[in-house]
C-alpha cells in the first residue's frame, strides 16, 4: 500500500520521533518505517494496516501504555478477515431496519420482558477514535488479551461501517436468562437484513447475541 509523503512524515515524526534531511525520498522513508516496525515487533500484521489505523494502534501503545503485539493484530485479521474503513456515521438503511426489528421484538415480547422498551438500541456507529477510547479504557483494567475477547482493536470493528448495532443489553447473563427472546432475535434478524456476528463460542470472541450486522 503506497503512502503519501505527508502520511509517512506524520507517522515517523509523531510516533517514532524521526526527522529526515529535505532530500530524503519517499521510498527511503518507507524502508525506514518498515525497519522500525520490525524492531518494535509490529512487522507483519501492523504493516498491513492503513496509516490511519496504525496511528490509532500507536496511541494505544503510547498513551494507554498497552503492549499491542503483532499477535494481537493478526488475531483481528483471523477473526474479522480484514480491517474496515471508518465511514463516518450510521448507515440510514441499517438504522431504519434495526428500528423495525427492535419494534417487532417489543411488540411481541414486552408483555413478558417489559424492560426491553427502555433502551432498544444500545450503540451503533463508532469511529476509530471512539474505539481507541473504548478499547484503551477497558484494557488498562483487564489487559489486552481479555479485552480483545469481546472488543476489537480500532480499525476492525463492524461499528466503524455504521451498519452494526448492539441491542437491548450487552450483558451475556441478561440474554442467558431470556433464552426464548434470544432465540427469537437470532431467528428473526435475517428478515430485516441482519446477522448475529458472534454466535460461535470457538470463533475468537465471546458469544454476543446483542451484536447485529446489516448485510442487506
Amino acid at each position: 500500500m503506497k503512502m503519501s509523503k505527508r502520511q509517512l512524515n506524520d507517522i515517523l515524526i509523531e510516533y517514532f520521533k524521526v526527522s529526515f534531511p529535505d532530500d530524503t525520498t519517499e521510498e527511503e522513508k518507507l524502508e525506514l518505517l518498515k525497519g522500525i516496525e520490525v524492531l518494535l515487533g509490529l512487522s507483519e500484521g501492523f504493516a498491513k494496516l492503513s496509516p490511519d489505523i496504525k496511528k490509532r494502534i500507536n496511541v494505544l501503545r503510547k498513551d494507554y501504555k498497552l503492549n499491542i503485539t503483532d499477535d494481537h493484530i493478526q488475531k483481528e485479521f483471523d477473526i474479522e478477515g480484514n480491517y474496515r474503513k471508518d465511514l463516518g456515521g450510521v448507515n440510514r438503511t441499517a438504522k431504519s431496519q434495526v428500528k423495525k426489528l427492535t419494534n417487532a421484538a417489543i411488540k411481541k415480547w414486552s408483555s413478558k420482558y417489559p424492560e426491553i422498551k427502555k433502551r432498544p438500541i444500545i450503540s451503533g456507529y463508532r469511529s476509530y477514535d471512539s474505539q481507541v477510547k473504548n478499547f484503551g479504557r477497558k484494557a488498562k483494567k483487564r489487559g489486552v488479551d481479555d479485552t480483545q475477547s469481546a472488543n476489537t482493536l480500532p480499525g476492525f470493528s463492524q461499528h466503524h461501517t455504521g451498519k452494526a448495532f448492539d441491542i437491548f443489553s450487552v450483558e451475556s447473563e441478561w440474554w442467558n436468562q431470556r433464552p426464548d427472546f434470544k432465540k427469537w432475535v437470532e431467528e428473526n434478524a435475517p428478515k430485516y437484513g441482519f446477522e448475529v456476528t458472534y454466535k460461535d463460542p470457538d470463533g475468537g470472541r465471546i458469544v454476543e447475541p446483542w451484536h447485529l450486522y446489516y448485510v442487506g
